[in-house]
Formats: C-alpha cells, structure tokens, sequence
C-alpha cells in the first residue's frame, strides 16, 4: 500500500515537469485567485435605441403639449392687459420649446409694444429660424424698414432673401406687401398672390395681398368678396376688419365702414394702432372731436411713435378749440421726425386761426404764423407755392390790420359813458353770440352719423395730404400647434395689423377755408 503511494507521487511529478518542459502552465484553483473582499462586477443591461428615442419623444410631446396650454394663459393676460405677465410667460415658454415659432412671435410683438425694438427684431429672426416660412415673422421684420420709411430698403432686402430660398411663402407674402407700396404693381401683386394661393389655397396673408392690389384697382366689390373669404378662414384677424372697412369707405359707405372698425376696436382681440387711427379719423370728418380725440390717443398708445396719429390728434384738439394743447401736440410730432413739412403747416394754420392765453399779442401770433409756413415751403416737396404764397399774404394782412387797431386803441383808449352807451340786452333780443367751428351738440353714438357743423367759417376737416408709409404693428398672434394628440387644446389664428391708405386731396386755394393736413396711415400692408 506504501509502496503504490510512493509509485502515484512519482508519476504525478513526472508528469508535472514533463507539462512545464512543454511550456505549459499546470491549473491553478480558482480559489487561491479571487479575492473574498473583492466585489463582483455587475454588467449593465443592453437598453434599446428604439425605445431610448420613444420615450424623448414622448417628453418633448408632453412639453409642447404644456407650452401650448400655456399660450393660452398668455392670451388672458394680454387680454387683460397684464402684458409683463405675458412677457414672463412666453420667455419661460421659449426656453422649454425654443422650436415653437408662435411663441417667440408673440413675444417679439409685446417687446416692440414696449419700445424694446432689438429684442423684438431678435425673437421674430428666432420665429423664423424655428419655422422658416413662418409669414407673420418675415412681415414684421419688413416693417423695421418700413417704419423708418425705407420702402425701397424694405424691398431689395426680401428680393436678396428670395434668391436665396426662392420658394419660401413667408419671404414671398413679405414681398408683395412691400410692392403695395409701388404704383402701378398690382398686376405683379395680383398674379404672385395666386401663385401663392395655388400651393396653399386657405393662406389669408396671401388673400389680404390680393384684395389690397384689387381695391387700388378700384374693384371694391371683388376685393371684399376675397376679404370675406379670409374672414372665414381668419375670424379675428383685425387686419381683415380694417381692410374690410377702407373697401367700403372707397365705395362711399361710410357708415358701415365705421360700424366694421367700432366692432374690431372693440373685439377681446383688440385693434392695432393704425386701426384706431383709422376710425380716429372717420370721427374726425364726421365732426366728433371728442372721438376722434380718444381714439389717436389709443393709436399712441399701442405705438408712442406713430407721427401721423400725433398730427391727427392736434387736428382733433384744434376742433374741440384747445388750441394750446393743439400746438403741443403737433409740436411733438415735430420731437418725432424732425423737420416734419405736414408739422409745420398745421401750426401756421392754427397760430392764424387759433386765440392763445399765453400769447396776448395777436401780431406776434401772425408772425409765428408766418415763420411756420416758410418751413413748411422749406422742407415740403408738395407743388402748393400758390396755396401757402396766398395764405402768407392773409396773414400778413390781419398783421397790418392788428396793427392799427392796436394804434387806434392807444391814441382813443376807451371811457365809460354810461348817459350815452347803453349796453343793457333786452330779454326779446339776445346778445349776439360769435359762432365757432365746433359743433354744440354731443358726441354722435356708435349707431348713428356724427353731426356735421354748421358755423359762419368752415370747420376744420382733415385734408388728407401725400400718404406717409406708415408699417402695421404685429398683433400678438393666438398659436397654431402642430402634431399634437387630439385631446390637446389649439388655439385659434391670430390676428395681425394693417396700415391703411388715404386719397391725395390738394388743399383749397381760399386761405379762409384752408384745413389742416392730416395724415393718415398709408396701404403698406407687410
């Protein structure tokens, strides 16, 4: 038994050298190898890329989902006019979705409400970016041109635009808003609008285009069919209303095309700053001063800037015969844009017809008078020199008349006499009483004409004078959402704002009966 032993160990050992001889390593017992105080590894599971990328998706869905839900707080609180509320909002709303066009849009329209012009020009190039074609965007950006009155800059840069993206319908609408501009393109107006509404037959920007192109034409009817058309598709769109209103206005209805502007003023949407200018001056020539007053305040509102609502509002207060605010008032259009032609006018007119507490001295108001007109002919490039030369004259004339009853009430100052004047009115004869251009019955209601004076001297009337581009302001648009589930609320289309167009109507040549020039927007719709 000892001796097989001894035999087994022997073998074993030969075999053990004879394995190492070979270069091979002899089995090592795992036991001696692995550490007891050594943690096992834990392999990670294999997760799949197609389920990874569901369920961002999923999240981005309910984000988008939130941010929509989210507009429509926004649009309360602009309702409301909590507009620094809105801000907050929407800025919270584009740092979530920064790809969500509408709200980077809505925010950029109450930035340029504020003043705060590049941070809205900022976020209307962020709408774009998030949505390339995305047209109210593209015509807000044209009216930064527009409203520093460079039409022709406004135009070469959308042309350079859509060469680059020549099928672009945002950079396309932009275009023909700016031709609106151009006398004589409404046929190029007309046949690129179709275009546009062959690729996309329910595009309303497009529709405006061409219903604008159409009323220059003077086909008013046809041009209020398509606008009706568009309504349909775009109820609350104040642009429509307004465009609306200017094409029954041009067929000679006035009154319904005030009632279409009193229901857009007072629509939850609210109007835009032209608008208000608009129905501010259907007030105006119908006699309501008061009115017309209140409504170029709203304009100014909306836009602090906007120089032809600040003529119009001297006009309307120089009709209520506050002739001191009157002057203020266009002397702050004059802080607006300097060297204003239509400024200047309007302030020689009212020193010669106006009565100033402050300026005692009716010949120092006449040469006032004088001064101002001479830098209206200075700076205006209107072929009046015949109108304002005969209107120089007049006041030179009520200067030498001043001047000599001045010197007649020095050499014979007046004395009483009460045995040989008798000033008593008896009560069957009232004491006369000096007519005035204003009108003594109320304020017109919104049903109903306003009354139309009737003193010995015309009133004053706005005198529509060569237009001034004068861009719309975007209005905050309410959002389209796209690809949500069908349990998600969508907001409803929103509306944006026009610019509006006044006929060329030359001043009368008799000084007495000379109006005010009085602006109003001009039809460059974006």
């Amino acid at each position: 038994m000892k001796m097989r032993r001894q035999t087994f160990q022997l073998a074993l050992t030969i075999v053990l050298f004879t394995l190492m001889a070979c270069g091979t390593t002899p089995p090592v017992s795992t036991e001696t190898t692995i550490k007891k105080d050594e943690p096992k590894k834990v392999e990670a599971p294999v997760q799949d890329p197609k389920a990874i990328e569901e369920a961002k998706q999923a999240q981005n869905m309910q984000a988008l989902e939130q941010s929509y839900q989210d507009l429509l707080t926004v649009q309360t609180s602009i309702y409301e006019g909590k507009i620094e509320d809105a801000i907050r909002q929407l800025k919270v709303i584009t740092q979530r979705n920064p790809e969500l066009p509408e709200a980077h849009y809505n925010l950029a329209v109450l930035e340029e409400r504020l003043g705060l012009a590049q941070d809205a020009q900022s976020h209307y190039q962020k709408a774009i970016e998030a949505k390339k074609d995305f047209s109210p965007a593209w015509l807000a950006l044209t009216l930064f041109y527009l409203r520093n009155q460079d039409v022709n800059g406004a135009l070469s840069e959308m042309e350079q635009k859509l060469r680059d993206d020549p099928t672009n319908i945002g950079i396309r609408n932009a275009r023909i808003r700016i031709l609106l501009n151009f006398p004589g393109k409404e046929e190029e107006i007309i046949r690129e609008a179709k275009l546009i509404l062959r690729e996309d037959e329910q595009n309303t920007e497009a529709m405006i285009s061409l219903a604008s192109a159409y009323d220059l034409q003077k086909k008013h009817e046809l041009a209020i069919a398509i606008l009706e058309n568009a309504k349909a598709l775009s109820p609350n769109n104040p642009e429509i209303f307004a465009r609306l209103s200017r094409c029954y206005e041009n067929l000679g209805e006035t009154l319904k095309a005030r009632l279409i502007l009193e229901e857009t003023v007072g629509a939850k949407s609210g109007a835009t700053a032209e608008i208000h200018n608009q129905l501010g001056l259907i007030y105006h020539q119908a006699g309501d001063y008061i009115g017309a007053t209140d409504q170029f305040q709203r304009a100014l509102s909306l836009w602090p800037n906007m120089v032809e609502a600040q003529l119009n509002l001297g006009n309307a207060l120089k009709g209520q015969q506050k002739f001191q605010e009157a002057s203020l008032a266009f002397q702050q259009s004059l802080q607006m844009k300097a060297n204003l032609p239509e400024a200047y006018y309007n302030i020689g007119i009212l020193y010669i017809d106006g009565k100033f507490e402050n300026m005692p001295n009716k010949v120092d108001q006449l040469q006032q008078a004088i001064q101002y007109l001479n830098d209206y002919l200075k700076y205006s490039q209107a072929n009046d020199q015949t109108m304002i030369a005969g209107l120089l004259k007049e006041a030179e004339r009520l200067i030498e008349v001043e001047k000599k009853k001045q010197e007649q009430r020095k050499a014979d100052p007046p004395t009483e006499n009460p045995a040989s004047t008798d000033t008593t009115v008896t009560p069957t004869e009232p004491a006369p009483v000096e007519p005035t251009s204003t009108p003594t019955e109320p304020a017109p209601t919104p049903t109903e004409p306003a009354p139309t004076p009737t003193p010995t001297e015309p009133a004053p009337t706005p005198t529509p004078t060569e237009p001034v581009p004068t861009p719309a302001e975007p209005t905050p648009t309410e959002p389209t959402p796209q690809n949500l589930p069908e349990s998600s609320t969508k907001p409803k289309d929103a509306p944006k704002e026009i610019p509006k167009d006044v006929p060329q109507n030359g001043p009368k040549e008799n000084p007495k009966e000379e109006t005010p020039k009085t602006q109003e927007v001009q039809d460059v719709e974006l």
